[in-house]
């Protein structure tokens, strides 16, 4: 019998347990406050909840031809670029890398029949540049033709099998076209299969457009591969189908738009933090005086100091920490140490919370 959608709340209680047992390992208690969150990400947050039939990323010719279709759907053709595909952490895709990637997959495929039959090879495409290679793997970022101003604060997400990716690219294109509240999204490259949020979109979440667009992306994508499990602390609305609100930025004066920081590592750093502050306030530092109990407690204290309701843990509460607010540093602190920097960068540029704007 299939299990009913999972709530965040319920989600966040698993991810508590979790956290728990990896946070007492003494090797991961040592660590500094950013380390700690990386383990909380790798280790409580990426894990998948349920015992569902794995993902399976494409390789070889199947990958290649899935890549050649994910940018045809997504308007990449001879006729031009009708949308711009982005690597995330690398450069654009263009219809360049598609006719690469089709060069490569109707090679393959010519040389595996004519290898039986007459032995008479097409000629050898040129390698893969460096763009289409990054591109198979790893998230690609789709947006509408000519950009959007994006001030997203909501995201709808699914967890597509990597074989159903370039459909799910085409079924999803039109919705975006025809929704200028959808700011993009964005797809796992059917060569990765290490995250159950296969495709985001983000979008700002109005009364009056919201529901309509997420019943479109249902009837859009429902009939796909989907597994049946997501990751902690969104809210599940139908089995490997979940919506979340955007984390905040961090900003400081001088930064510009600021910094965006990953829902799950969001989560993770304040889980870090409520780790540390109990094992000293209340454990006196020793690890093994520190009980479950005492740690859930401080968990669920500290998720609604930084903004997420313990009994809606997806959600994101407006922040007013000012820059010498102690929870706010202790904040950036962390932050700093899980991207390797000095834990004073951002309390020295007196950085704070961006919030997400809220719509009616």
């Amino acid at each position: 019998m299939a299990r009913a959608p999972r709530t965040s709340a319920a989600s966040y209680a698993l991810f508590k347990q979790r956290a728990w047992a990896e946070l007492t390992q003494p090797a991961t208690a040592a660590m500094n406050t950013g380390q700690k969150s990386t383990q909380l990400y790798r280790n409580c947050y990426t894990p998948l909840l349920d015992a569902v039939p794995a993902k399976v990323p494409l390789a070889g010719r199947d990958l290649l031809t899935a890549m050649q279709t994910l940018l045809f759907n997504a308007g990449l053709t001879n006729a031009g670029n009708a949308r711009r595909v982005h690597i995330q952490g690398g450069n654009d895709l263009t219809n360049v890398e598609r006719l690469e990637y089709e060069a490569w997959s109707d090679y393959l495929g010519h040389w595996a029949i004519t290898r039986l039959l007459c032995c008479c090879l097409v000629s050898e495409p040129e390698d893969l540049s460096a763009n289409a290679i990054a591109g198979q793997r790893g998230y690609l970022h789709i947006y509408a033709a000519g950009g959007r101003v994006e001030n997203n604060n909501w995201r709808v997400a699914f967890n597509i099998h990597p074989v159903d990716i370039p459909a799910a690219v085409g079924a999803v294109c039109p919705i975006l076209d025809a929704n200028a509240d959808i700011g993009h999204f964005k797809v796992s490259a059917p060569g990765s299969a290490s995250k159950p949020d296969s495709l985001i979109v983000y979008m700002r979440r109005r009364a009056a457009t919201y529901a309509g667009i997420r019943a479109a992306l249902v009837t859009a994508l429902q009939n796909l591969q989907i597994q049946q499990t997501f990751a902690p602390m969104w809210e599940e609305f139908q089995l490997g189908m979940a919506e979340a609100a955007e984390p905040p930025r961090v900003t400081w004066p001088t930064a510009g738009h600021g910094i965006s920081i990953s829902f799950g590592r969001f989560r993770c750093l304040v889980t870090a933090i409520a780790f540390e502050t109990a094992l000293a306030q209340v454990a006196g530092g020793v690890l093994g005086n520190l009980t479950q109990p005492q740690f859930d407690a401080r968990v669920d204290l500290a998720f609604p100091i930084y903004g997420m309701p313990i009994a809606t843990p997806h959600d994101q509460n407006q922040l007013a920490l000012a820059a010498n607010n102690a929870d706010n540093q202790a904040f950036m602190q962390a932050f700093a140490l899980y991207k390797n920097r000095a834990a004073n960068t951002y309390t020295n540029v007196n950085a704070v919370f961006a919030n997400r704007t809220a719509y009616p």
